[in-house]
């Protein structure tokens, strides 16, 4: 029998603090979407989503964003508990078990942010690229690792990869790409968002602009059922710099796990 899931990500792009007037048009575009797990990244605590009623932050990098501000929060319709992430990547990425329903089956979630090409670089702490590059390899280490701890569970990793994966010339550098999917094969992860077309979430049109966020499930007992994206423009506002993701999958449930 074959349960469905429904996984959406989206960089809201800071705006609990900056043009504020974009947070209701967000939470509506959001309640639209109707996901089941929501990986939201450069989010804010005025962002609350409705219908979910468990969530889990990264911790707060004090540094750079202020009070109320996350690089990434899991919002989940299923009780989660924490699993804690490596201190290389405590600010840029949460974990959570997902205790799903029966049909579902219990699941592994991963948010995050692999930071983006320029950082370290306006304090000359770093190359360009070299952050992210450190943070592709560290990532990739631990979802080799939740592979390993968790071989039979539905795993998700989502979120702002700062690479848009659809073979295009849009951000990013090849090395990195490269190494993004190699470490999610290693892990056992499927990403279709990595493929060349995705489709509107409304309407027949293409997108104007590859995506830099994604969604990867793990291989075995999940099917994928539609790949959407959506703009980020609604009714001649700007919601985010980014384009929303939502991946709707099968669940073969006579292979999920329950404990």
């Amino acid at each position: 029998m074959l349960s469905t899931l429904r996984i959406a990500t989206w960089n809201v792009d800071r705006s609990g603090i900056r043009k504020k007037y974009r947070i209701n048009p967000q939470i509506k575009k959001l309640r639209s979407i109707e996901a089941d797990i929501l990986v939201l990244t450069e989010t804010h605590e005025s962002i609350k989503p409705e219908g979910y009623d468990y969530h889990l932050s990264a911790k707060p990098d004090r540094d750079y964003y202020i009070d109320g501000e996350s690089f990434v929060t899991i919002w989940s319709r299923y009780p989660l508990t924490e699993i804690p992430t490596t201190p290389d990547n405590k600010y840029f990425t949460v974990c959570a078990h997902i205790h799903g329903p029966e049909g579902i089956g219990n699941m592994i979630g991963y948010g995050t942010i692999i930071t983006y090409g320029g950082d370290g670089m306006r304090e000359g702490l770093a190359k360009q690229w070299e952050r992210h590059r450190a943070a592709v390899k560290s990532q990739s280490t631990e979802w080799n690792s939740l592979k390993q701890c968790y071989p039979n569970h539905l795993r998700i990793i989502a979120g702002d990869f700062n690479e848009n994966l659809d073979g295009k010339s849009w951000y990013g550098v090849k090395d990195a790409k490269e190494s993004i999917l190699k470490g999610l094969e290693l892990a056992g992860m499927q990403c279709p968002t990595a493929e060349k077309v995705i489709d509107l979430l409304v309407g027949d049109d293409k997108l104007s602009r590859s995506t830099v966020d994604h969604i990867c499930v793990s291989n075995g007992t999940t099917k994928i059922h539609s790949v959407r994206a959506w703009e980020g423009f609604e009714d001649g506002i700007i919601l985010s710099d980014h384009n929303g993701i939502v991946v709707e999958i099968q669940i073969d449930s006579s292979k999920i796990i329950s404990e």
